[in-house]
């Protein structure tokens, strides 16, 4: 056997001991790479996640078809009430967009259910706008 393939031998050998090969979406089985090779596939198994909970920031609001939210009612340990919202106060603007005559679907996607995020409100209590900024919290979990 000449040198030349000698070193033909250990490359071939080197290789097919080294090269592994993990296909997606392929069922298990063999996956041909040429005349010479075959290499054994694996299905790739997509790991399931966690559902992850929608945040709140504890507000009950009444949706009126031609006037702002109101304030129905304020869940205990959530952002609404630590920052002092009030059942009453109406809700004029959620992160600087008017809520004047929206849907209880527009005013839902006004506000993120992402926990962490903030939600900006300017509310009108006793004629008096207050700026009013709330961070999306996990439901307490006595809920």
């Amino acid at each position: 056997m000449t040198l030349f393939s000698r070193l033909l031998l250990l490359t071939f050998c080197l290789f097919t001991t080294t090269v592994t090969a993990v296909a997606s979406p392929m069922e298990e089985g063999q996956l041909d790479v040429g005349p010479f090779f075959k290499l054994n596939a694996k299905k790739r198994v997509e790991q399931p996640t966690a559902p992850t909970q929608p945040g709140v920031v504890g507000l009950d609001l009444l949706i009126f078809p031609t006037n702002y939210p109101l304030v129905q009612g304020v869940f205990p340990d959530t952002s609404a009430e630590q920052q002092g919202v009030l059942p009453g106060d109406r809700i004029v603007q959620i992160n600087r967009q008017s809520t004047l005559n929206r849907s209880r679907d527009q005013i839902d996607a006004m506000i993120s259910d992402r926990i962490g995020d903030r939600v900006h409100l300017t509310i009108s209590r006793n004629q008096q706008l207050k700026d009013i900024t709330l961070t999306v919290q996990p439901a307490p979990a006595h809920w």
